[in-house]
């Protein structure tokens, strides 16, 4: 089911992917996507998983970057586009995670998996991922 909030500030859709996978004790996997026009504007994903009753959480929340990806810090990263704009990223995590990135290439297309882990004790955790202009450090 997909659920939308629109204002005149930000937008913002979420839908719950547990169904697509195939993990018993998933109970839940809710992604929401928001646009916030404030602050010279922001783009986030947030990934909010919940385990059922006795399993704890070991996930990835990931997410693609078209252009040049660079880790400017345990919690963040500049993207640059081919014509050299620039975002920054600033991940944001409940619980500690660590970053990875893998280089992919095809149809004439290469891109960058980012991919946020976090293993820990709960059973409910999340990730949130903020892409916003470069003129605006991350927090």
């Amino acid at each position: 089911q997909l659920t939308t909030a629109f204002t005149p500030l930000k937008d913002t859709v979420s839908t719950d992917l547990a169904a697509a996978y195939d993990v018993k004790t998933l109970a839940s996997l809710k992604r929401s996507v928001s646009f916030d026009r404030t602050n010279l504007g922001s783009i986030a994903i947030e990934d909010a998983i919940a385990m059922k009753d006795g399993a704890t959480v070991n996930f990835e929340s990931v997410f693609t970057a078209l252009g040049n990806w660079a880790t400017t810090g345990a919690a963040s990263g500049v993207i640059t586009a081919a014509g050299g704009t620039q975002v920054n990223v600033c991940i944001a995590a409940t619980s500690a995670f660590t970053l990875s990135s893998t280089v992919l290439s095809d149809y004439n297309l290469t891109w960058t998996r980012v991919a946020v882990k976090v293993v820990s004790k709960n059973t409910k955790d999340s990730v949130t991922v903020t892409i916003q202009p470069a003129s605006k450090a991350c927090s």
